[in-house]
């Protein structure tokens, strides 16, 4: 993909980040946006392995979901940490989380080529849908522990 094609569709993922204002932890609850996190990141691998490689519009509604799922774990997780680490030692574990996901991050863009490259990029989005369902369990776990 090439030209104007390629720059709109990597802006979508920034429409689903940035318009996700009414749909927020405060409004909903934590445990609910995070969940919903992991649903929209498992739709959006879903799509993802099953559009054709041709088609810009179901690409793009990838995008457009990814951003939103990202961000909707992103706000959950950060409140959910602000409500739990007292204040005065807040610091250091939302440091600690940040560069966790900076690193998770970088682990994950230079796997994501060797997984491309090797096994093809269904199966990219594929396991990356299983991973976004990690959470669940961990809100199961929480919900009976309270």
């Amino acid at each position: 993909m090439t030209g104007w094609k390629a720059v709109g569709v990597n802006d979508w993922p920034l429409l689903g980040f940035r318009y996700q204002h009414r749909l927020t932890p405060d409004r909903y609850g934590r445990p609910t946006i995070a969940a919903g996190s992991g649903v929209t990141l498992l739709a959006v691998s879903v799509i993802a392995a099953t559009a054709p490689g041709d088609s810009v519009a179901l690409l793009a509604l990838a995008l457009a979901l990814l951003g939103l799922g990202w961000n909707f774990g992103l706000v959950s997780g950060t409140a959910i940490i602000t409500d739990t680490v007292p204040l005065a030692t807040r610091a250091k574990p939302q440091g600690t989380i940040d560069v966790s996901i900076a690193i998770a991050g970088a682990t994950g863009g230079l796997a994501s080529g060797l997984v491309v490259g090797t096994a093809g990029y269904p199966v990219l989005a594929l396991a990356g849908g299983l991973l976004s369902l990690a959470i669940l369990p961990a809100f199961a776990v929480g919900a009976r522990n309270r």
